[in-house]
């Protein structure tokens, strides 16, 4: 073992040696400086002018913001039935299967929502678009006008 040992360190030093020989041996040419040259200037295109401000011509309205609102999810129970699938509830209460994606959404806390256990009772969504809840935009309520003065508080006595 000792003359394998013995090798190896031969073998990298005679390495390194070598290494080291070419590294400093070899000059690399040096490189020539690099030439900046400069062509023709680039044509001028011709952009139309760009507009300058416009000034106002009215008052406009002031932009009344807009409010919106979460509309909040509803659910009701449905006691699952045997031979109840996803699919087959969602066709029943929605009118399409494709809406049992909505049904499994509602259920998070499940384990295997394709495994129902009839008898046992799950969330459906009221709305199976509305699941997480939904941003509704809401107009906001008119301004009120301003009070006007009572004449007997305008003029004193």
């Amino acid at each position: 073992m000792g003359s394998g040992t013995t090798r190896l360190a031969l073998a990298v030093l005679a390495l390194l040696a070598i290494w080291i020989g070419v590294y400093w041996s070899v000059d690399p040419a040096p490189l020539p400086p690099p030439r900046v040259t400069f062509g023709e200037a680039p044509p001028r295109l011709n952009h139309p002018p760009r507009p300058g401000p416009v000034a106002p011509t009215g008052e406009a309205a002031p932009a009344r913001p807009t409010i919106t609102q979460v509309v909040p999810p509803r659910f009701r129970e449905y006691t699952v039935q045997p031979g109840d699938t996803l699919s087959r509830i969602a066709e029943r209460v929605y009118g399409s299967p494709r809406w049992a994606d909505a049904i499994k959404r509602a259920m998070p806390l499940s384990r295997d929502p394709n495994r129902l256990r009839p008898g046992s009772t799950i969330r459906l969504p009221e709305d199976p678009t509305n699941i997480q809840g939904r941003l509704e935009v809401v107009e906001p309520p008119e301004p009120a006008p301003p009070p006007t003065p009572s004449p007997s508080a305008a003029s004193p006595k």
